[in-house]
């Protein structure tokens, strides 16, 4: 009379085990869709860190970096947005892949300023953000080593 419970307990652990299991590679396979989803957002975008504007309006933000592109850095390039994060960072959203790699190719020509230091940037997740502090971490110990650090 008992063993028949016994064997139906087991058989539902079992069941719930296998349960769980699926539901956990369920969780992990929609993490990363989330993932592949924000890192395919923020793809075309750039982050423009530096440049001083203290309107939030979205045409004078605009105009800003319409000017910075074209003045500073000789490029062209059409914006779909244009946002501020915080003070001097900004966070532009381009038509396409090539006009990021442009300024991408461009970017250099700002450390000439003598006024202001712009930097430009990809635009990185969270998770792509702390893994690129822990790279330049372990190149600043390795130059502090005197070894040879090349950055790519």
């Amino acid at each position: 009379m008992l063993k028949p419970v016994v064997e139906d307990t087991r058989t539902i652990r079992e069941e719930q085990k296998r349960t769980s299991e699926e539901i956990k590679g369920v969780r992990k396979g929609i993490s990363e869709i989330a993932q592949n989803q924000e890192k395919e957002k923020r793809k075309k975008n750039i982050v423009v860190q530096g440049i001083k504007i203290n309107e939030n309006k979205q045409n004078i933000l605009r105009e800003a970096m319409k000017n910075l592109m074209d003045k500073e850095l000789g490029v062209w390039v059409e914006m779909n947005s244009v946002r501020k994060l915080r003070e001097e960072i900004a966070v532009v959203e381009l038509n396409n892949i090539q006009d990021k790699m442009i300024i991408m190719e461009n970017k250099s020509k700002l450390k000439n300023r003598n006024d202001e230091s712009i930097n430009i940037n990809d635009d990185m997740t969270k998770e792509e953000r702390i893994i690129q502090k822990e790279l330049r971490r372990i190149a600043q110990l390795k130059k502090n080593k005197g070894k040879r650090i090349k950055r790519s």
